[in-house]
């Protein structure tokens, strides 16, 4: 009868190899094919869809670091706005570096493509040094790369996934530190967990919990030296790295967002129990999507399995994630993070929870579920090897199914035009030759049309010329004030203009004062986005 390895080492954290070597040798094999699949399925779907509205926005103010920003964009160049909103720098630094070489459409989007393989590499380190030589690595790796979430935003906005890349490699030193308490492992996890603070500020809130569970882990093993250590680095990180991060950026963005003055009384949706409950299924949506109870479901198995077997491999995950999870409600329900501003009532305490503001626990929360499911799959085969062995493949087919149906909803059925597409709609204004006309924006059109009339191949700085955007005041003024502000801008007064919006029917007092000032409006886009005023006779 074959003779089952120990299922965790004394001490550690490592589940033992089965010694037959076979996985060991075709683990990166493997772990290759993903990366590569992954970069045909994303590079396929990178520019089906435009660019939305904050990927234009992105682009113009990580271009220019300093001076003008072009594309009836204002003046605040890309250091200034980054003061301004809750964006830490570094996505926007980066992107500034990478644009001065590579600017296209597709290249644009390609960042985000490029972190995410590089994100899974941490992701698939941080399961084998859980499960050396095992399968569990490389299905972490395709959860992933294939999840709703992390899939969105590969083929979008970058900013996210720079995040997530950085935790992923984070987790892995997280894991390292507890098994192996060397600096290198200390080092490399306060390293990788600064530069995803740097990427997104709720960071800060898995930092903190897998500090808390290397803290308790070391405190249970009583050893002191390397409680000193880590702690030390942690002083280290904070006064070099995040402290300056705090006086530059957060404290004078909270002042300019109005954030600073935000009550911090908790403010609860349906009660504090509730909404810590359902707070954690808005959360993990974003991961599992329309399988959000199936992921919940397991999170809940290898929860009890790791609590009942004190499997230590399971534990010490299970508890950073409980306590990131734990402080971060405390700290949304407070108002301490999320979309707290005083000029938006409707956004405060629980009713911030989950999103994509919280997209920093997917990847500890992957390498949980594979992880534990791995030690439940080699607990179960101790005890039988052929119902170890179903348990294993039975997982297989599932991760296999939730892959080819993401695949799908993402890749062919869930791209789908809007009409209003502005690369589309810049297409025809260059066709119908519109430059030599005005050109008035509707203000939330203005980065994205921009961005395609300056990278079209007929564009010439004279094409600029003639375009204009309009204010804030388009999307809420009344007849008296539109007419006004029409009439002062000289659009009241010449004979024809075209005028590009994202909601023809969000701009009723527009067209009713273009109406009663004797213009015609002829649709010259099918998705009704974009307009030709005559006047008539």
């Amino acid at each position: 009868m074959r003779k089952q390895p120990d299922i965790i080492k004394e001490g550690a954290l490592t589940v033992p190899a089965d010694g037959t070597g076979r996985y060991a040798r075709t683990k990166w094999i493997c772990f290759s094919c993903l990366l590569l699949a992954a970069l045909v399925f994303y590079i396929l779907n990178a520019t089906k869809s435009g660019l939305w509205y904050d990927e234009a926005v992105e682009y113009f103010y990580s271009k220019y670091m300093t001076g003008t920003v072009p594309g009836g964009l204002g003046t605040t160049n890309m250091f200034e706005r980054i003061r301004i909103t809750f964006q830490p720098p570094l996505y926007n630094v980066l992107m500034f570096l990478w644009l001065q070489v590579f600017d296209s459409e597709f290249l644009f989007r390609l960042t985000g493509i490029l972190v995410t393989l590089a994100g899974a590499g941490g992701i698939f380190l941080a399961v084998e040094e859980v499960l050396p030589d095992r399968i569990w690595s490389n299905v972490a790796v395709f959860f992933y790369l294939f999840s709703r979430g992390i899939v969105y935003y590969a083929l979008e906005c970058a900013e996210y996934n720079l995040m997530l890349c950085f935790m992923a490699w984070a987790v892995w030193y997280f894991i390292r530190v507890m098994n192996r308490e060397d600096l290198r492992s200390v080092i490399g996890f306060f390293a990788f967990s600064c530069l995803a603070l740097y990427s997104q500020y709720g960071a800060a809130f898995m930092i903190a919990g897998m500090c808390a569970a290397v803290l308790v882990r070391f405190a249970v093993a009583k050893k002191v030296a390397a409680v000193k250590r880590f702690l030390l680095a942690g002083i280290v990180s904070f006064a070099a790295a995040v402290f300056p991060l705090i006086v530059i950026f957060l404290i004078p963005q909270m002042g300019k967002q109005g954030s600073s003055s935000v009550s911090h009384t908790p403010v609860f949706v349906r009660g504090p129990v509730t909404d810590l409950i359902t707070g954690s299924g808005v959360m993990l949506r974003s991961m599992f999507g329309y399988y959000t109870y199936l992921g919940v479901l397991v999170l809940l198995l290898i929860c009890c399995f790791g609590l009942f077997t004190k499997a230590k491999a399971v534990i010490y995950p299970v508890l950073s994630v409980a306590f990131a999870w734990l402080v971060y409600y405390i700290a949304v329900s407070c108002s301490f993070y999320g979309y707290n501003v005083t000029w938006n009532p409707d956004s405060f305490g629980t009713a911030n929870l989950g999103g994509k503001y919280s997209f920093f626990f997917i990847p500890a929360v992957i390498v949980l579920c594979s992880a534990g499911l791995g030690v439940l799959s080699d607990r179960i085969k101790a005890k039988s090897l052929a119902a170890g062995k179903a348990v294993t493949v039975a997982v297989l087919i599932c991760f296999a199914l939730y892959g080819a149906v993401e695949i799908y909803r993402t890749g062919i059925k869930g791209w789908k035009k809007d009409d209003d597409d502005v690369r589309e709609i810049v297409s025809e204004w260059y066709d119908i030759e519109a430059y030599n006309k005005k050109t008035l924006l509707y203000q939330r059109e203005d980065a994205l049309f921009n961005f395609y009339l300056i990278h079209d191949v007929r564009y010439s700085s004279s094409c600029s010329d003639n375009v204009e955007a309009a204010d804030e005041w388009i999307r809420t003024a009344d007849y008296d004030l539109m007419k006004e502000k029409l009439d002062s801008m000289g659009y009241l007064s010449t004979d024809e203009f075209y005028f590009i919006t994202s909601n023809s029917k969000g701009n009723p007092a527009f067209f009713s004062v273009m109406e009663d000032e004797g213009y015609k409006a002829e649709t010259i886009y099918s998705g009704q986005a974009a307009f030709y005023l005559m006047k008539k006779g």
